[in-house]
């Protein structure tokens, strides 16, 4: 008896160890963040922890035991699903996605055979996971790479293009100024410029989208930019534009580049939403005290731009996603145009609006930092402070691009001024540290801010520096968005030249660094 009370007790004590490792497991079961189920041989679902029940939306087990486990998959994924449960039938091992019928969610399982004690395969445990979100992630990663690597396409094509077009503006102007006022070339050449205009609008576009938009400020005046955008967008598309302009409206402070893309954005949303009818208008007026319905620093002295459409309109759950990054309604849409007119108010301190009914029209209203009055009266046109009689400079260029250096040097040639050029930052050093010890410096230096596979104006103008640092140097690119060509002045320029230049343009800026 002692021996059979011993083996019954040791039985007692193995069952009680059996029972504590299964509550053990059990409770690691439910407490898992996934879905952990049980599925027969029948492919029919025996149990499922909480996180599962959860998943598919249930409260009670008995809900879904019971339930064959590819009615929870699209019926596109029922044939695949099903050929690895056999798999998983047949000892093996397998991992895939799959979604739910009618879902955006996207979930990924793994399957394992379960052995009973004989060796045979009693039923298969699964594992689920959802990864609707880390699928998502993944995405936006992979369109963040995709618009990097358009950027930096975008941004070299457009770079070249303005030095390209530098060349023709140069020309265009040098022919001009050798022409009577009454030669009917000159027509031609003026209609030439104009193209060419658009042409530079594009590109500095191209730009904007490249380098992330730092804006390039300036006084605008945006009643000849808001014209000069619809004429290009709306020429021939046969839709009605209205536009009201306030008298008097005040000049912003803004990059005029920037601002055509912020309207082209606009009207071409509001083109499609027309399609080949409709009427846009656009209006533009002061405020005297704007108060948003926002927590945000604007000053109460705006001026507003609104473009409203008759098109489709704007569903009201989706109004508050237009402007985030990828979203379009559109199969054709990439979902960056409103995202980048957002940006691009946002970085001039402005602030916008969207208003819309579904079958009535949209409005865009976006909302600008004036010219002060007090500020635009101080600030007098270069051509009334001129002064008589300026003796010529001896000027310093450094431009790898040999055309670039031969119109530059030809239009300040005619300016009167003495030119030398550099092709690259260390003849451009030498040459100025030459000057320097034979007692007769530049005067000013022309930088060009990018040299492939050398020194280009930001290394180029410390070395300066460091030999005078009273040198007059002016940075040239052709991109007119950046930290440097934003603030060149923090870099130790006096002054900026974007690529391409109109003779006038070169003219003013050295006359305004010579006084």
């Amino acid at each position: 008896m002692e021996a059979k009370d011993k083996i019954i007790a040791e039985l007692q004590k193995e069952l009680k160890i059996a029972k504590k490792n299964e509550e053990r497991l059990n409770t690691l079961v439910q407490s898992s963040p996934f879905c952990i189920h049980e599925i027969n041989l029948k492919g029919q679902i025996i149990s499922m922890n909480k996180a599962g029940l959860t998943m598919m939306n249930m409260q009670h087990e008995n809900e879904i035991c019971g339930v064959y486990y590819t009615d929870f998959v699209c019926s596109k994924q029922k044939s695949m699903i099903t050929q690895l449960l056999n798999n998983a039938f047949q000892g093996k091992y397998s991992t895939f996605e799959f979604s739910p019928e009618n879902s955006e969610l996207i979930f990924t399982s793994c399957f394992a055979p379960v052995f009973g004690h004989e060796g045979d395969i009693e039923r298969v445990m699964g594992i689920t996971e959802d990864i609707t979100l880390q699928k998502k992630n993944e995405e936006e990663i992979l369109k963040s790479r995709k618009l990097k690597s358009i950027g930096l396409l975008a941004g070299g094509i457009a770079h070249d293009f303005n030095n390209l077009f530098t060349g023709f503006f140069g020309h265009l102007q040098l022919a001009s100024n050798q022409l009577c006022v009454q030669h009917p070339a000159l027509k031609h050449i003026n209609r030439a410029n104009y193209a060419l205009d658009k042409a530079t609008s594009l590109t500095n576009q191209l730009l904007t989208f490249a380098k992330g938009g730092t804006p390039f400020f300036e006084t605008v005046d945006l009643s000849q930019t808001i014209e000069e955008s619809i004429s290009f967008l709306l020429g021939d598309s046969g839709i009605k534009t209205k536009v009201i302009f306030q008298d008097g409206l005040w000049k912003v402070n803004a990059d005029k580049g920037q601002l055509t893309q912020v309207m082209t954005n606009i009207v071409i949303n509001a083109k499609q939403a027309m399609k080949t009818r409709g009427e846009i208008t656009i209006e533009a007026k002061n405020i005297d005290q704007f108060t948003p319905n926002i927590t945000q620093d604007i000053c109460s002295e705006m001026v507003c731009v609104t473009i409203s459409d008759n098109g489709v309109g704007i569903p009201d759950n989706l109004q508050g996603k237009i402007f985030d990054p990828y979203f379009t309604t559109k199969q054709s849409g990439s979902g960056i145009g409103l995202a980048t007119v957002y940006s691009i108010i946002k970085k001039h301190k402005g602030y916008i609006d969207v208003e819309s009914k579904v079958g009535e029209g949209t409005k865009f209203s976006f909302y600008l930092n004036p010219i002060s009055s007090a500020n635009s009266s101080s600030v007098l046109p270069i051509s009334s402070t001129k002064k008589q009689g300026i003796s010529s400079a001896s000027i310093l260029i450094m431009d790898d691009e040999a055309m670039i250096l031969d119109i530059l040097a030809e239009m300040l040639g005619l300016l009167g001024h003495i030119v030398e050029t550099a092709s690259d930052g260390e003849s451009a050093i030498k040459k100025y540290t030459n000057k320097i010890e034979c007692g007769a410096p530049f005067d000013i230096v022309i930088i060009d801010l990018t040299i492939p596979g050398g020194r280009g104006g930001e290394s180029v103008i410390k070395e300066l520096l460091h030999i005078n640092p009273r040198v007059k140097a002016i940075v040239a690119s052709g991109y007119s968005t950046g930290k440097v060509m934003s603030n060149p002045a923090e870099y130790g320029f006096e002054g900026r030249l974007v690529k391409p230049f109109t003779m006038q343009a070169v003219k003013e800026l050295i006359t305004q660094i010579i006084e």
